[in-house]
């Protein structure tokens, strides 16, 4: 069994076949100051309100209300300019990122499929917790809206990965060949997320 911390302050349990969840209750009962430790240890939630940094492809930008109530969000250097009434900038950002993720992702697929010749179904984005991507048995894709948030040769990686399920729908030598042949420093950015992602959950954290 494992336990597994999660944004904001959530606990999972990884249970091996077979074991009921009595037992697995009573392992979280037993790891219960090992489980404080780690969640007093969480970086405090960042919200998308105006003044706080959040990072946009991988770079910083401070979001900055403008006076206008109207008119387009934009950036210009290091600030991400955000039209409208403070109560409303958090959703307004978080809209935003979500429809560059959306862009972004569709235009990575359109630039991949064709190199690996595979043809994804329908594509959705989520917030996931636990998976940047995955792949239905139908061909689906469904991507996290927070690789927005990533460098862009990560969220390259993360699209690479899951138009190579098309191919191979497990992580057999066929498909991290197949990956490794369009993407020859995959490993790199495996690294990246592995260290860096799970912090991007604390932005516009549910509290």
């Amino acid at each position: 069994m494992r336990l597994k911390i999660r944004y904001p302050k959530r606990v999972e349990i990884v249970l091996p076949r077979g074991i009921s969840i009595r037992r697995a209750l009573q392992f979280a009962e037993d790891e219960k100051g090992w489980i404080a430790g780690q969640l007093s240890r969480l970086p405090d939630p960042i919200s998308f309100s105006p003044d706080n940094v959040i990072p946009y492809q991988g770079e910083g930008l401070v979001i900055t209300a403008t006076n206008s109530l109207r008119g387009q969000i934009c950036i210009e250097g290091d600030r991400l300019y955000v039209p409208g009434s403070d109560e409303h900038i958090p959703r307004r950002v978080r809209d935003w990122l979500k429809k560059q993720a959306k862009n972004q992702i569709l235009n990575r697929i359109s630039h991949w499929s064709p190199q690996m010749k595979v043809a994804p179904g329908r594509v959705t984005l989520r917030d996931q917790k636990t998976r940047w991507g995955s792949c239905s048995s139908r061909g689906n894709l469904n991507f996290s809206w927070r690789l927005i948030l990533t460098p862009p040769p990560v969220l390259d990686y993360v699209v690479v990965h899951e138009l190579a399920h098309l191919e191979h729908l497990h992580h057999g030598p066929e498909f991290w060949a197949l990956v490794a042949a369009h993407m020859p420093s995959y490993s790199e950015h495996q690294v990246w997320l592995k260290e860096n992602g799970g912090k991007l959950q604390k932005y516009d954290a549910t509290i």
